[in-house]
């Protein structure tokens, strides 16, 4: 059974917190902004599907980034043991446990559904400042197929790689040309969080406007981001494996113009992080696939 179709059975609303999909499911305590109204839910609850229509984006993503042992982060060395210098560290791609692996293709995974969306966040320039800088991905997101390209970068080193994700893994470009890839580890490596959630903002079905609703989503205000007329909405109470999320500590956003169209969203991918920040800009459909010999398949 699905995360979103056990969500259902227990009436609750699927949102994003501290880098992954929980169950929103009690109303909490809220305090600050003015809890949505019915047609503000209605609007975040069809930000989804508004992307997947669309079909596509260009996205810049970041995350926090640390090097063991490593003060400045040099890029070397890089995807994996052996690895020629010049590479985005291994660690970017996750292989520090040194297990290279070329996945299969497979179908896109089972849908997740959105949180709701505080500024924070300076509309130029997007990044999160980590124990050794911030790693970047500047690309193309396609959502009709769930396929993303880029360039992966890292601010205190030089250089940088291609990168192709699904929502079953990523691969990475090394200095030698061929493509490693592995599924993700989201519980260890923040990037893999702001990957998946790159492409998990669009989808095939909306979220329940009225859990959104009862689960104290909020609207924080209305603003503009690069021209564009948005309202900025906060996450609902919702509920981990651990413990239960509050609307005031709910760290999800979501910057949603008139149209319902996303430009922005924000996420923690810790409980005590700075937040990530994806920028999607250039809206239209982009035909993406993943490079040759690039097979990514969803887990076994």
């Amino acid at each position: 059974m699905t995360a979103r179709r056990r969500a259902a059975l227990a009436g609750c609303a699927l949102v994003w917190v501290a880098g992954g999909w929980a169950a929103g499911c009690g109303a909490g305590a809220g305090e600050g902004p003015q809890v949505v109204t019915m047609a503000q839910a209605e609007t975040l609850a069809g930000v989804r599907v508004r992307a997947y229509e669309v079909g596509g984006a260009h996205v810049e993503a970041s995350a926090p980034f640390t090097v063991p042992g490593a003060a400045s982060g040099a890029v070397q060395g890089a995807v994996g043991p052996g690895a020629a210098p010049g590479a985005v560290p291994g660690a970017a791609l996750g292989a520090a446990s040194g297990a290279e692996s070329r996945a299969e293709p497979g179908a896109v995974g089972p849908e997740a559904a959105p949180g709701a969306v505080d500024s924070g966040a300076a509309d130029s320039g997007v990044g999160v400042p980590g124990a050794a800088g911030t790693a970047r991905v500047d690309g193309e997101v396609d959502w009709r197929s769930f396929t993303g390209r880029g360039r992966l970068s890292f601010d205190q080193a030089p250089g940088g790689a291609d990168i192709a994700w699904t929502r079953h893994g990523v691969a990475l470009k090394t200095p030698e040309g061929s493509w490693l890839s592995r599924a993700y580890d989201p519980a260890r490596q923040p990037l893999d969080r702001v990957l998946i959630a790159a492409l998990d903002v669009a989808g095939t079905r909306p979220d329940n406007p009225q859990l959104l609703q009862r689960n104290q989503a909020a609207h924080l205000r209305d603003d503009t981001l690069r021209g564009v007329r948005v309202a900025v909405y906060r996450g609902p109470a919702v509920r981990t494996a651990t413990r239960t999320v509050a609307p005031g500590e709910q760290r999800t956003r979501y910057w949603v113009d008139g149209t319902g169209l996303l430009h922005r969203f924000e996420a923690a991918l810790t409980a005590h992080s700075a937040p990530a920040v994806l920028d999607f800009t250039r809206h239209g459909r982009r035909d993406l696939a993943l490079p040759a010999g690039v097979r990514l398949d969803p887990p076994a």
